[in-house]
């Protein structure tokens, strides 16, 4: 069975998985979650170097327990219990990913098999998840003499 590519948000949310990058304003898919009374995930990755960060940066924005595992394998199951939690399910809207970054260069291609792993377990627990990627370039390199900010 061949999956078809969805041509507008209102099938995406049908169906779930990956908004396609021609579909995704972050104002439209937050207007429609809200619409849908579907619980909606912003994530600032901008400033996450590396692994650890990104996956710190996601659990807090989902408020999951601070025991998270802090590994590919926690994340699918903090993703899973998080789309279960919520009355119909949700968006999770990555912002940001520095995916050219040497650190998170395999990760986010590791990151994709896991967001469509977790729109399988939603759909077949009667929930939506429904994510986008908004990958961006390598994080500029640091000045020299110059400490980077503490966030």
């Amino acid at each position: 069975m061949v999956k078809q590519k969805a041509t507008n948000l209102e099938q995406v949310f049908e169906v779930g998985g990956e908004i396609p990058e021609t579909l995704a304003t972050l104002d439209a898919v937050s207007e429609l979650a809200s619409s849908k009374s579907i619980a909606f995930f912003k994530v600032d990755c901008d400033k996450a170097r590396n692994v650890s960060a990104v996956l710190r940066a996601i659990v807090k924005t989902v408020d999951y327990p601070s025991f998270f595992g802090s590994d590919i394998e926690a994340l699918l199951d903090c993703l899973n219990e998080t789309s279960s939690d919520q009355k119909k399910g949700m968006v999770l809207w990555l912002n940001q990913l520095h995916s050219a970054d040497e650190a998170l260069r395999d990760f986010s291609r590791q990151l994709n098999i896991i967001l469509d792993d977790a729109a399988k377990f939603a759909g077949s627990k009667g929930r939506h998840f429904i994510y986008y990627v908004e990958h961006v370039g390598p994080h500029e390199a640091p000045e020299p003499g110059k400490a980077p900010a503490r966030y």
